[in-house]
């Protein structure tokens, strides 16, 4: 699909550039120029285990520990920016991605709440591969010691999409790890708003 003057190239195929069309049509169907889309699957969220853990993960809005939870995904394109909201049972966890500028260039810089995290996107083992590359608070930059470890893989195994998130925290340890699939042909493509 051509995109309009006005319109912006998807995050993900931006920042790629021709490697994007190398990746599997389950993960292009996700990052794709559609303005609007939902997907929907199953995830297992693993927890920390002791309190402190559980009071960051609670601090941070991350989903609750469970073994097979319904997940409804939605990306919404707004100019450079894409909006992500993930439905996890009855718990919604909402933050943006957009294309990092600076020292950023090159990368997908997410935001969730006052934390921003930018990460390189690498095509590795016919998936994408995502490395943290620093962490801010209210837009101060952290020292590397003090970064929330985030973590990302998306791969196609045996023909379906699936993910694996896991999100450390320092001197603490894991406060979270989701592994799970969307069903890309349960992708609805929402139409633009007139």
């Amino acid at each position: 699909m051509a995109l309009l003057e006005h319109e912006h190239a998807p995050v993900y195929r931006s920042i790629l550039g021709q490697i994007y069309h190398v990746l599997p049509r389950q993960i292009q169907d996700l990052h794709d120029e559609t303005v609007e889309k939902t997907a929907r699957g199953h995830v297992r969220i693993e927890g920390g285990g002791h309190g402190l853990n559980r009071f960051l993960a609670r601090l941070f809005h991350l989903p609750k520990p469970s073994d097979d939870v319904p997940i409804e995904l939605t990306r919404r394109i707004q100019g450079e920016k894409e909006s992500w909201q993930i439905v996890f049972g009855d718990e919604t966890l909402s933050f943006s991605q957009e294309i990092g500028k600076g020292r950023e260039s090159g990368m997908v810089v997410g935001r969730i709440g006052p934390v921003t995290l930018p990460c390189a996107v690498r095509v590795r083992n016919n998936g994408l591969f995502f490395k943290q590359q620093g962490a801010s608070i209210f837009g101060i930059p952290l020292p590397r010691f003090l970064w929330l470890r985030l973590c990302i893989r998306e791969a196609v195994i045996d023909g379906h999409y699936v993910f694996d998130v896991t999100v450390d925290f320092p001197f603490v340890g894991r406060l979270l790890r989701c592994r799970g699939n969307l069903r890309t042909d349960s992708f609805i493509a929402m139409p633009d708003e007139v």
